[in-house]
């Protein structure tokens, strides 16, 4: 696939193109978007149903549906010390289960201004036998990453800049017994410093 938006004052246009197989390409989506004062574009993604099967990879992620207590500690910078932290995280599938969502509001921390706020999608990718992960949140970041299942480990590894500096990390969630969401550990490489242990949770699903 490849996709081109191009954007006017007041409007923008789309242009997807695919190939399939051996095929030549063709214009598969081709569509405007104009500027309005009121326009309804309100949906709900937890009742629109999947256009396609959903992956059998995606029942083991179906099981972290639920909301959650998170408490723990991070480390923003080396050298920093650890500052404790606490959460509530709410897990649910949508579009028909192809899509894991995580919506994320940290507790507030004394003088460190507004609160915490995340979201996230993962899904299940043929293409790269993988799962792929996107995490936004309100202090700027956006962090696309690839997760591997072993043994009861959800690993994630990427790469991001951070305050001037290229940061590599790893995140280990490990599951709770009944699949949910128990712990998660995350080391991290600032720059040309040694990894340390940035983050360490633990989750306890409210019932």
């Amino acid at each position: 696939e490849r996709w081109s938006t191009t954007f006017g004052k007041d409007s923008y246009t789309i242009a997807g193109y695919q190939t399939v197989g051996n095929g030549k390409p063709f214009a598969h989506v081709v569509g405007e978007f104009k500027r309005v004062k009121i326009a309804n574009a309100s949906f709900n993604a937890k009742k629109i149903a999947a256009m396609v099967p959903v992956a059998k990879q995606m029942g083991v992620l179906h099981k972290f549906n639920g909301t959650y207590r998170m408490k723990g500690w991070m480390i923003m910078m080396p050298g920093m010390p650890k500052t404790d932290i606490g959460a509530t995280e709410v897990a649910g599938t949508i579009f028909g289960g192809t899509v894991l969502e995580f919506q994320l509001k940290g507790d507030p921390i004394p003088n460190m201004g507004d609160a915490y706020v995340g979201w996230g999608a993962m899904v299940w990718s043929d293409l790269d036998n993988c799962y792929k992960s996107l995490w936004v949140d309100n202090m700027g970041g956006a962090v696309l990453q690839d997760s591997h299942l072993r043994d009861g480990k959800l690993i994630a590894g990427g790469a991001r800049v951070s305050m001037g500096q290229p940061v590599v990390f790893r995140s280990v969630i490990t599951l709770a017994v009944d699949g949910s969401l128990g712990n998660v550990t995350e080391h991290t490489a600032y720059g040309a410093a040694d990894p340390v242990q940035s983050f360490f949770g633990t989750y306890t699903k409210k019932k």
